[in-house]
């Protein structure tokens, strides 16, 4: 026989995730609407990546660092894939830009209004005191697989012109290192300048 309804106790239904490996890479909510249903969204981290310009100018151009413009090169690589995409930048044009003028754009999931969206990501590119900032870069792609970075000088320009030649970089070829206090990338690249060439170098002398 059925008891009479006052007498009837509420049983109560929980759904439990159990943990594994992949579990700290995702976001778990429980929806308070139905507490049956579970979306496990992915983390999507971000990284910061510190260029740091120094230069070392000849006794007539010292002090002018500022006057040149060093043009930049950030790779990205996916080693699931081997999909590699390349953009520039400069203190000139603080946008990561392909080589077909596209800006780096990239989608994320989020949590917006109770709804799981993807939503569009803009890194961006400052530059102050010889350092040039990228934040907000995706640490890795939808499906969790890690980006390598790779950031390299390309040229130097003055007043338009590419005088890459006459400096000597070092560090450029260098791997970004990573702050294991911040979590950010970074590397140093310097620019020394050549010796002057004279516009009329002296003729040899003729030996007597």
């Amino acid at each position: 026989l059925k008891k009479p309804e006052e007498q009837r106790t509420p049983i109560e239904y929980r759904i439990v995730e159990k943990e594994n490996i992949l579990s700290s890479k995702f976001e778990k909510i429980v929806h308070e609407s139905n507490p049956l249903t579970i979306n496990n969204v992915f983390k999507s981290e971000k990284i910061n990546i510190n260029i740091i310009k120094k230069w070392k100018m000849s006794e007539s151009t010292e002090g002018k660092e500022d006057s040149y413009t060093p043009v930049f090169t950030l790779t990205q690589s996916n080693s699931k894939n081997q999909e590699v995409k390349q953009y520039t930048f400069s203190k000139e044009k603080t946008e990561l830009v392909d080589g077909n003028g596209e800006i780096f754009k990239y989608e994320i999931f989020e949590e917006l209004d109770g709804k799981i969206q993807k939503v569009e990501k803009i890194p961006s590119v400052s530059y102050e005191d010889g350092c040039y900032k990228i934040k907000d870069l995706p640490k890795t792609d939808l499906n969790g697989e890690e980006y390598l970075y790779e950031v390299k000088e390309d040229k130097v320009l003055k007043n338009g012109k590419n005088v890459t030649d006459d400096f000597t970089v070092t560090g450029n070829k260098e791997k970004l290192a990573v702050d294991n206090a911040t979590g950010e990338y970074s590397k140093t690249i310097l620019n020394k300048q050549k010796p002057p060439v004279p516009e009329n170098p002296p003729e040899p002398k003729k030996p007597p």
